[in-house]
């Protein structure tokens, strides 16, 4: 009697272990490393980026208050536009419109493009 208890506590011990061993998986990223190209530098806490319809990327600066456009290629680099309260988030609506939004004054601000935009 004996004999059967500690080899079934053993197949246990044996199930949890091998379950231990294999239980995680390695995820694109854990056997990837980071390989980025630095595409633009020198901005203020930048927290946002997206691609706008004229193919630039849209970049909102959480500590500068305002939004910077560059090319993909990181060159022609200028503020697109400013005053805004910590801009947090960002997107295009199928008309072009660009909804900023704002950290500290928890508000939401729609910028008129009158970009028309296919999707």
């Amino acid at each position: 009697m004996k004999f059967k208890k500690w080899t079934s506590l053993l197949l246990i011990f044996a199930i949890l272990v091998s379950m231990s061993l294999t239980g995680h998986k390695n995820s694109y990223a854990d056997t990837i490393p980071y390989s980025g190209i630095d595409v633009s530098t020198g901005h203020s806490f930048p927290v946002n980026v997206i691609i706008g319809p004229d193919d630039k990327l849209y970049i909102s600066e959480f500590s500068g208050n305002k939004i910077t456009t560059v090319d993909k290629d990181g060159q022609n680099r200028s503020t697109f536009a400013t005053g805004f309260s910590e801009p947090i988030g960002m997107a295009f609506d199928n008309a072009g419109n660009l909804y900023v939004a704002e950290h500290f004054v928890s508000k939401v601000k729609r910028l008129r493009m009158g970009l028309q935009l296919t999707f």
